[in-house]
């Protein structure tokens, strides 16, 4: 009997099928029979490039990704993201806007905080989502950030919000792969793995190259984007 597939809206961990299970399973023992388990393979060697070029080629083809945008394989889930976006595109003159609509954007722009000035472009009240047109960002702040789906609230924003003033953030981790992304509206997007995708541990940030350009030079190469 064939079984029915499996819808997860919780804010936990993904449920992966079965097939998809017995797949990883036969991957421990042996990746495609070459006599190495996948949890073995060094990072540098051809098995393990192909296995991020075909998930990379997978991400692109469902969120039609254009070419002029990377995919970006990274570690420390979508927490990590919260201080190296601002890492990477802060300094103690650069201003980060911040749409504050719940727990997890509160934490985002707290972690902002030491890197970058951090305005708070909206305040949601937990109970609704400020509309974008009620967001006030400034023109010189080096970017937008706002959470698409707020799971400690249970809020979404069922469209990515439209500003032509600056480059557009968005954490997806709650809601990536769950719909057609409009991916030349943001600047980058990131998202946990484990929501949607796969198990914990891997974090995907996909971003325009113009924009991965105004990476600061101070940011230590394991957390710098472009490196």
């Amino acid at each position: 009997m064939e079984e029915a597939p499996v819808y997860s809206f919780a804010s936990g961990q993904s449920a992966l099928p079965a097939d998809l299970l017995e797949m990883v399973q036969a991957d421990v023992k042996g990746w495609r029979q070459s006599g190495s388990s996948v949890l073995a393979l060094p990072f540098t060697c051809h098995d393990a490039r192909e296995i991020l070029h075909e998930t990379e080629t997978g991400i692109r083809q469902l969120l039609c990704v254009p070419d002029e945008y990377d995919v970006l394989f990274l570690q420390g889930g979508a927490y990590a993201q919260f201080g190296i976006l601002a890492l990477n595109f802060g300094n103690p003159n650069r201003l980060g806007a911040y749409v504050q609509t719940g727990h997890w954007s509160d934490r985002a722009a707290n972690e902002a905080k030491p890197w970058m000035r951090v305005h708070c472009a909206a305040q949601g009240d937990g109970t609704r989502l400020p509309s974008p047109d009620e967001w006030d960002v400034p023109p010189r702040a080096t970017y937008c950030h706002y959470t698409s789906n707020e799971s400690a609230e249970g809020l979404q924003f069922k469209a990515v919000p439209r500003i032509a003033a600056v480059p557009l953030i968005t954490d997806m981790t709650a809601d990536f792969l769950t719909r057609p992304m409009p991916v030349r509206n943001l600047g980058l997007l990131y998202a946990s793995s484990q929501k949607n995708l796969g198990i914990a541990g891997m974090t995907i940030v996909v971003a325009a190259r113009a924009f991965l350009e105004r990476c600061g030079d101070h940011v230590p190469a394991p957390f710098h984007y472009r490196r």
